[in-house]
């Protein structure tokens, strides 16, 4: 199957690739943002304004794919993926962003032959009010997240934490943090310096490798999705990647309790759960104290994240959805 996936170049579109070719695809890329920033700098305006992706579209003609796959895609025009669907080619999207962004989302789906999104919730939603062909696909993490990767005492040295958080500023996740200072509290993450915080602040964000070291060296890693204690229709059932990053790596895991997180990593025997930050301290409370099970627990959640939630699962199950049409 030849699949064209239309999405920035980092390193997730990467790993999405690397997943369909371990899955037997034939895979391209078509970076829709750099082509955007392109025409931008040369001063072209292609007829339809930004939102019109001719370069696409021949794209599509000229490769013949059996499948588009975007992700998110939300400067790719409507008539572009009409011309694209009228080849003959199923257009597929993966939207990462619901429910906060339900309404764009919502926006979208009627104009791909599938709509995948992370949000259960959002997956009926959009089938229920638009038609559209929505199913739910979690999401993942690269590879990198899920390698054994042994370090000296040296390298880990700066990242020891009974807590740990990484992840940018929003005063929800203030709060659930500052709930946490009775315990040996780092955080790591953007926007954090204007913060009642500074003292745990690491004064920087923490990517890739770093982020690896972070979780191979702390007692618990919090995870605060998007819109935590905001109105269910904005916050829905959906993991992030951070809950990926977090298990893949073997750290244990303490989250916003969320359907299709528990779903995946059930409470109490892979991962532990909150709903408010008062649960939160309970919660780092009982797990730093019980250890044994504490790690019993953070291993079950790294062996099931492992044989079930990389990235070359997810495109396994996607493909399995397309043969089953």
């Amino acid at each position: 199957m030849k699949i064209l996936l239309a999405a920035p170049h980092d390193a997730m579109a990467d790993a999405v690739l690397a997943a369909l070719y371990v899955n037997g695809c034939e895979v391209h890329l078509y970076d829709y943002r750099y082509k955007a920033l392109k025409r931008r700098i040369l001063g072209i305006k292609p007829v339809g304004g930004w939102r019109m992706s001719g370069d696409l579209v021949a794209t599509c003609r000229s490769l013949q794919p059996d499948i588009l796959l975007v992700r998110k895609g939300e400067s790719i025009s409507y008539a572009a993926l009409a011309k694209i669907r009228a080849m003959g080619i199923k257009a597929l999207n993966w939207f990462p962003d619901d429910p906060h962004r339900l309404r764009q989302s919502m926006r979208l789906a009627p104009h791909y032959d599938i709509h995948f999104t992370h949000c259960s919730y959002a997956a009926e939603r959009i089938r229920e009010q638009t038609g559209a062909d929505a199913r739910y696909l979690a999401l993942s993490a690269t590879q990198l997240f899920f390698q054994d990767i042994a370090f000296t005492p040296e390298q880990i040295r700066d990242y020891e934490s009974e807590v740990c958080f990484v992840g940018g500023w929003d005063p929800v996740r203030e709060k659930v943090m500052a709930a946490l200072t009775g315990f040996d509290l780092k955080i790591w993450g953007p926007g954090w310096e204007n913060s009642s915080l500074q003292s745990h602040w690491a004064g920087r964000g923490a990517y890739g490798l770093e982020m690896v070291k972070i979780f191979a060296n702390t007692g618990l890693s919090i995870n605060v999705h998007r819109n935590f204690g905001h109105a269910f229709e904005t916050y829905g059932h959906g993991a992030n990647v951070r809950v990926f990053e977090t298990v893949g790596t073997g750290a244990f895991l303490l989250c916003d309790r969320k359907k299709d997180v528990t779903d995946m990593f059930p409470e109490g025997s892979h991962a532990g759960y909150f709903s408010t930050p008062d649960e939160a301290i309970e919660q780092a409370k009982y797990w730093l104290t019980h250890d044994t099970e504490r790690r019993a627990a953070a291993r079950r959640a790294q062996q099931e994240a492992r044989a079930n939630h990389t990235l070359e699962a997810r495109m396994g199950q996607l493909l399995e959805i397309l043969r089953a049409e």
